[in-house]
Parts: structure tokens; C-alpha cells; sequence
């Protein structure tokens, strides 16, 4: 699946070595301590915030690399007490450490445990007996420093209570990790006699191909006998794959890497161009050009690191033209004034993606790609989480792969399912409006109609607002466009003359469950008969658009002419005409809160 991208990185390992791990690894919190070659011991506390001796912090960072367990399913010792893998280290949590820890093991089975430990490190042959596991002792350096080995041995038995007494000196949590002084180069040996018999999944599946040992590599894969499931059942090859000692190796470095990028991204996904020397920062990739092929990975971490996604791109370019302009004419007030809001031209991939977690999805999207939001009736209603649901593989595919064709495809039906959801969800139609602006700007965006739509409310905007300006003349519908538009100026005009202190927007579920123009009539006649009393009868714009309205009879099918209904509902209401009419709507007031909160964000 990721050869390619494995064949890149040992490219990068071959020129620039372990150096491409350990400038970002960073060791776990807890206690260091350096038993130096005179018997002189030093120090130091790794926890979040910047070590206080560089230089020591480095000599311990190189060093813990090579001495940590693949995992903890791959320990030396069998009780998984101590967590090292050589005899020049000693790894145990600090809650369990003789006389110090809050649940400590008495110093006796401390005894035990290091003996057993120190027993295997200097007998590795006999862990590896069985047929499969001898296959890999021609890969191992089997000599070891036994005098060392046995010194080191001497001194953590016999020096428990004066090292305890040391480590008590220290507040700290996590883990006392002890290092006997020696260069690098032996730290490297010792950690590739613990690694070549860990480096396989499970040594029962290798096999000798072409005078080279083959098998399962460990990393991002788990066949095991609690997972019997991963095995190859209908196959005589039960493992999924084979490698040789040498390209496992590579891949566990590739992982090893992968693991210490994990906290520098923010949304655990990464773009890799083919030229990567895997030595700049990742951060963010994603928010960059590349014009080359790259590859994408989102990676999740448990006990271990894993590749969630995978995917080879020809290309990712971050760059685009997107106009988002503000078709309906919403309006915010500063200083006493409304102000036109002016409109929008996103030049990025990831500030269109911004606007389009806070304006479609209520800031639901940019974490929840791989999550499931909760429920917020009056932000994220279960309408909209199932909308969600069904789209957010084509954001995703769309913002962080530059992948557009699943969303293109589906973009006019979830954008308008969207702005409903929106209308029935929300206390004002601050955001539906702006959902709309921004659904007909993504429809531009695709070539699906969006400029001709955009150009057609604009002119109707205008024309309709002519025409029921006429005074004692009679106005009429020009066409079907011209009817649902006028439709959606009433339906709010006329809800809006209620006398509740509070109007919850369901008030216009009835109008969007209507799907044909006779009921749409119906209904506002309805509407009009329960707020007569709000509505003047001197009114004659609204007296001309309700006529034109009754007096018209469509041609298409309402499915046609439903974004023109919802732009009517949505823009600025041409029934308010400053200086006539000095109400202001519940929707002025929702845009000042939006904006403010918008703003604040």
C-alpha cells in the first residue's frame, strides 16, 4: 500500500541515518540518570516543559531511542516490569520502584526481575530455539561485553536503596530511567540484538526465500493469536505480506518517524511530496502547493502509531479562485448604520474549508472528519449530523486532498439541504442566509449554475422592488422565478407580524414542506387572514406582490424554482424600505449577535 512511500524514505535514511528519528524524538517524562564510568552520578527531569542541561538531554535522547521496547507486547523481561531492552539500561515506572514508589515491589522481586533480565540479555541464543526464530541469528552481532554486563548487574542490586534515596530527591511522575555511561556505537549494537528478533509481527510466519529470511513486518499491522482474523484464511499464505529483515527494519524506522510527527500536526493528517527529505517540518503540510505527486496520510496513535488513510496524489494544490459574494444582501449594523457586508474572494483550500465548517456546520467539521459530533438542537440538529454524515468524506476528499469529484457531484442537494436545516434550526436567519450565499457561490465554483443563479436574483431583487413600488397600476408575475421569489419576500413578511416576544423560525416549516405553487398560494392567503390586523391596508407594496402572487399560475415544477422561493425567504426584505417602516426583524437582530460572536471567534 505505502511502498512508494517507504522506497522515498529509505532514500532519506541511507543519506541522513537515525538523524531523521532523533531530531524529533523525545523521550517520555520522568527521571534520567546517568551512571557515569567513576561510579558519579547525573540527572535530569524531562517532562513538558524545556530541559535544563541540553547537552545531557541529548546524550539521554540518543540513547533512550535505542533502549526503549518496540512495544509492550515485546518485552525483555517476561513480568514487564522493567521496560529497557539492554544491559546498559534500566526502565521502571516510579510507582513501582523499591521504597519510593506508591505501590512498590518489594526489593526482593526488584532482585529477581533485574537477574531474570540480566539473565536473557546475556544468553540471547536461548530465546531464540525454535526453528523460525534461528533464522535470524545470522542477522544479530551476538558478542556481548559480558564484564560489563555483569557490573551493571552488581550495581543495581546492591545500590537500590542508595539509588532509591537519589530518586526521592526528585518530584517527577512517569518513569526512573537509569543509563550506564557508554558511546553511542555500543548503545546501537545492543538495541540491534533486541530489535532483529522483535522486528517480525510473529516469527511463525517466516520463511527463507532466495537465502533471505521473509516476514510479517510488525508495524501498522497486528497478527497475532488474538487476532486470528488478520490471517489469510482462504489462502495457503496466511500472512497479508512478507518482507526481509532489511526492508522491516526500514519500515520501523519509517513508523518510528511517522510516531514523533504525530503531535506536531494539528488534525493528525500530513502531505509528503515525492522530493521530501523527511528532515523540514511537516506542520500543516496540507495548507501547501505541491505540484509534484505527494502522498497523504491521516494517523492515528494508541499504543502505536498507525495509518488510518493513505493516498497518492498526482498533486495538492492549496490555491484557488472562489468568489463568495453576498448575492442576498445581507446587511450588519455598525455605529447605527447597516452596512452592506461586503463580499468574499478565497484564494485557499484551507480558508474555504474555514468558512465552510463555520458557515454550513456550525464549527462541526474541521475536527469531526473521523469523529461524530454531538447533537445541539439549536446548533447541530440530528438533520444536520446526518447531513454531515454524508458529506464530510467529500470535504474531506475535496480540502485535504484537493480531490473534488464526490463533492461536486453532491454539492446542490446537501448545499440546499443545508440551508433548510439552517431556517428550522436556528433563532434567526443571520447564517441560512449566508449558508445560501455560500451554497450558490460553491455552484459557481463547480459550474453548476451558480453565476446565471446569482445574476438571476440579483435582477429579481431589483425588478420585484420596482414593480410593487407602482402606485395604482396593476403588476403581474413575468415568470415562474419572479412568483416563488416574491413568494418568499411574503412568507416572511407576513410571519414576521407576529406579536410573540420570542419567533422560533419553525414558524415557516409549513411553507417548506409545500412542493407546489397552488398550496404555496394557499397557504400565504392563509397566513395573511391570521395577521390581518398587523398588516396595513395602506401597504401597497405589499398589497402589489400579493396580487401578483394570487394572480399567477406557474409553468415549471416547484423542484425547479426552489432555490428562487428560499432567496425571496433569505435576502433583504424589500417590505422594509428604510424610513417607511422602522420595525426591525428578528433576522436584524440575529445578524448583530452572529456577527459579534463571528467576529469573536
Amino acid at each position: 500500500m505505502i511502498n512508494d512511500l517507504i522506497t522515498l524514505f529509505k532514500k532519506a535514511y541511507e543519506e541522513h541515518g537515525d538523524e531523521l528519528i532523533l531530531s524529533s524524538y523525545k523521550p517520555k517524562n520522568g527521571l534520567y540518570i546517568r551512571i557515569n564510568k567513576d561510579k558519579s552520578k547525573d540527572k535530569l527531569l524531562i517532562d513538558k516543559t524545556p530541559p535544563a542541561d541540553i547537552d545531557l538531554y541529548k546524550w539521554f535522547q540518543n540513547r533512550d531511542y535505542y533502549s526503549v521496547l518496540i512495544d509492550m507486547n515485546k518485552p525483555v523481561d517476561t513480568k514487564k516490569k522493567i521496560h529497557s531492552n539492554n544491559y546498559l539500561t534500566l526502565f521502571i515506572k516510579k510507582d513501582i520502584f523499591p521504597i519510593i514508589g506508591e505501590n512498590p515491589i518489594s526489593k526482593e522481586e526488584y532482585t529477581d526481575r533485574v537477574n531474570d533480565y540480566f539473565n536473557i540479555l546475556k544468553e540471547p541464543k536461548k530465546k531464540l530455539s525454535d526453528k523460525s526464530s534461528k533464522l535470524l541469528l545470522k542477522y544479530m552481532p551476538l558478542d556481548t561485553d559480558l564484564e560489563q554486563l555483569e557490573k551493571n548487574r552488581e550495581y543495581l542490586i546492591n545500590n537500590i536503596e542508595q539509588l532509591a534515596e537519589y530518586i526521592s530527591q526528585e518530584d517527577f511522575k512517569g518513569y526512573v530511567s537509569i543509563f550506564f555511561e557508554e558511546d553511542i556505537s555500543v548503545y546501537k549494537q545492543e538495541s540491534m540484538k533486541y530489535l532483529i528478533p522483535k522486528i517480525y509481527n510473529k516469527n511463525d510466519f517466516n520463511i527463507i526465500s532466495k537465502e533471505k529470511v521473509m516476514g510479517l513486518s510488525n508495524s501498522n499491522m497486528g497478527t497475532n493469536d488474538k487476532k486470528p482474523y488478520m490471517e489469510l484464511k482462504a489462502s495457503k499464505f496466511k500472512a497479508p505480506y512478507r518482507v526481509t529483515i532489511e526492508a522491516a527494519i526500514i519500515i520501523k524506522k519509517f513508523f518510528d518517524w511517522l510516531s514523533f510527527q504525530f503531535d506536531k500536526v494539528q488534525y493528525r493528517e500530513i502531505l509528503i511530496p515525492e522530493d521530501y527529505d523527511f528532515k523540514g517540518a511537516v506542520e500543516d503540510a496540507w495548507q501547501r502547493n505541491y505540484e509534484r505527486a505527494c502522498y497523504y496520510l491521516y494517523i492515528t496513535k494508541g499504543k502505536e502509531v498507525a495509518i488510518e488513510d493513505y493516498e497518492s496524489l498526482p498533486c495538492y494544490k492549496q490555491d484557488i479562485t472562489f468568489n463568495y459574494k453576498n448575492i442576498l444582501g445581507i446587511e450588519t449594523k455598525e455605529n447605527d448604520q447597516w452596512l452592506r457586508i461586503a463580499d468574499k474572494h478565497i484564494s485557499t483550500l484551507h480558508k474555504l474549508e474555514t468558512e465552510t465548517d463555520y458557515t454550513f456546520f456550525n464549527k462541526r467539521l474541521m475536527k469531526n472528519y473521523f469523529t461524530e459530533p454531538k447533537i445541539n438542537q439549536k446548533e447541530f440538529s440530528k438533520n444536520m449530523l446526518n447531513l454531515f454524515i454524508i458529506s464530510r468524506k467529500a470535504f474531506h476528499s475535496f480540502f485535504r486532498k484537493g480531490i473534488d469529484n464526490d463533492l461536486r457531484g453532491m454539492i446542490d442537494k446537501i448545499s440546499m439541504e443545508l440551508v433548510k436545516e439552517h431556517i428550522r434550526s436556528g433563532e434567526g436567519l443571520y447564517r441560512a442566509a449566508h449558508a445560501f450565499n455560500l451554497r450558490i457561490a460553491y455552484l459557481n465554483y463547480f459550474s453548476l449554475g451558480g453565476e446565471q443563479m446569482a445574476d438571476k436574483i440579483t435582477e429579481l431583487i431589483k425588478t420585484v422592488d420596482e414593480k410593487i413600488s407602482l402606485k395604482k397600476e396593476y403588476v403581474s408575475c413575468q415568470n415562474d422565478a419572479e412568483f416563488y421569489f416574491t413568494a418568499g419576500q411574503l412568507a416572511y413578511y407576513i410571519m414576521m407580524q407576529s406579536e410573540a416576544k420570542r419567533k422560533n423560525l419553525d414558524m415557516f416549516e409549513p411553507f417548506m414542506k409545500i412542493k407546489d405553487s397552488t398550496r404555496l398560494k394557499h397557504k400565504l392567503r392563509q397566513m395573511a387572514d391570521v395577521y390581518k390586523h398587523a398588516l396595513s391596508a395602506e401597504n401597497y407594496r405589499f398589497k402589489n406582490a400579493f396580487a401578483m402572487i394570487q394572480g399567477y399560475e406557474t409553468e415549471e415544477a416547484y423542484e425547479k424554482n426552489q432555490d428562487m422561493f428560499y432567496a425571496g425567504l433569505l435576502s433583504s426584505n424589500i417590505f422594509y424600505k428604510e424610513n417607511e417602516n422602522k420595525k426591525v426583524t428578528i433576522t436584524d437582530q440575529k445578524q448583530q449577535e452572529e456577527v459579534a460572536s463571528n467576529e469573536n471567534d
